[in-house]
């Protein structure tokens, strides 16, 4: 009974000692743990049956730990950070230009007013046959997207086929910032008092675009909005909310 008692005593001493240890023991603490995890890494590369990816072994290393937290803390690599900025923010530094694939070859599908594309000269309908010295025949939209975006100022070296024209076009764009906005297009339906709102994403200002969006149809006579969602893959939980607001009155749930 004395023993019980004792370990029971022991255990809740060092549950105490572990609460209210101080910020260097702690830190004492990843320094032994993370040792002990370079040194399990370094058994496993070298004495694994079969060869081993040691970034693919991290990446899933990290994503285990960060698992076992919460659905919402999560890892970003640094190849996915600028398409991850570009999801939440709306913002990245390309040529203003989206890009369509048909049969394995990719066209210039639209360009946004004023930007680097369509200030170098570039036109929709152009056939783009290489991005930066790489063929593009065969790549996918998000491959050549990630040719093309880059550092603000920089050139993207663009080689493009015309109808019409014989000779392959040249072209060394410099990348700007790019806004892309939430609200791409907003109307009345014709021949009836009904709004139409197209919501992309639910980036930066998706709140903002919507509510003048709301308030120019109102003027413009309408009595009820059709807010389209379609393809919209989302976006900051806080921008969602300020949508929501633009159509639920205060306090109301």
């Amino acid at each position: 009974m004395k023993s019980s008692i004792r370990n029971i005593l022991i255990g809740v001493l060092a549950i105490l000692i572990v609460a209210f240890a101080s910020p260097s023991d702690k830190y004492f603490s990843i320094a032994k743990n993370l040792d002990i995890f370079a040194s399990l890494f370094r058994e496993v590369n070298s004495y694994y049956v079969d060869d081993t990816d040691p970034e693919q072994l991290t990446k899933i290393a990290i994503e285990a730990m960060l698992e076992s937290l919460d659905p919402y803390t999560n890892y970003i690599p640094e190849e996915d950070a600028e398409a991850f900025m570009t999801s939440t923010t709306g913002e990245y530094a390309g040529i203003g230009a989206q890009i369509a694939i048909i049969d394995n070859e990719a066209y210039i599908s639209m360009l946004y007013k004023g930007f680097a594309a369509e200030k170098a000269g570039i036109q929709v309908g152009d056939k783009i046959v290489k991005a930066n010295g790489s063929e593009t025949i065969n790549k996918s939209v998000s491959e050549i997207s990630a040719i093309l975006k880059g550092r603000a100022r920089s050139k993207a070296q663009i080689q493009i086929i015309r109808s019409g024209v014989k000779d392959t076009l040249s072209f060394d764009v410099v990348r700007e910032k790019i806004t892309v906005n939430n609200v791409p297009y907003f109307g009345l339906i014709e021949d009836t008092s009904i709004g139409y709102i197209l919501l992309d994403d639910f980036t930066t200002g998706a709140g903002k675009e919507v509510g003048s969006a709301v308030k120019s149809l109102k003027s413009d006579g309408a009595k009820a909005v059709i807010l389209d969602l379609r393809n919209n893959l989302g976006g900051l939980l806080s921008e969602a909310v300020n949508v929501s607001n633009v159509f639920i009155p205060k306090n109301r749930v």
